[in-house]
């Protein structure tokens, strides 16, 4: 099998605004970021580009009533920046053995 090896990847930022106030938990949502991955990558002979996308949703990711939403988002952010500077020009047997090695070197970080 091919080793996948990781080419570019990137990550784009567009500022949201709801239609109207949402509710969920303990967070009333108005406006969020929502996040755009594009990586491409090399698997053998076949370079490939992928897009994947979504919300960062306040007091989704911690769900501390004591932290303010946008360092919440801002936490958010510098977690998904770390990855991609991880990823990029790495090379992995499998898409198991990439996800992995990001979530061990995301978790010691």
């Amino acid at each position: 099998m091919p080793k996948i090896h990781i080419k570019a990847i990137e990550a784009f930022r567009v500022d949201l605004r709801t239609r109207m106030p949402f509710r969920y938990g303990i967070a009333t949502m108005t406006e969020l970021p929502h996040v755009f991955i594009r990586l491409t990558a090399e698997i053998g002979q076949h370079t490939s580009t992928g897009l994947a996308a979504d919300h960062l949703p306040p007091r989704w990711f911690k769900k501390d009533p004591d932290q303010h939403p946008l360092d919440e988002i801002e936490e958010m952010l510098q977690v998904i920046e770390h990855a991609v500077t991880q990823a990029e020009g790495s090379s992995w047997a499998s898409p198991f053995d990439w996800w992995l090695a990001a979530y061990e070197e995301q978790m010691a970080w």
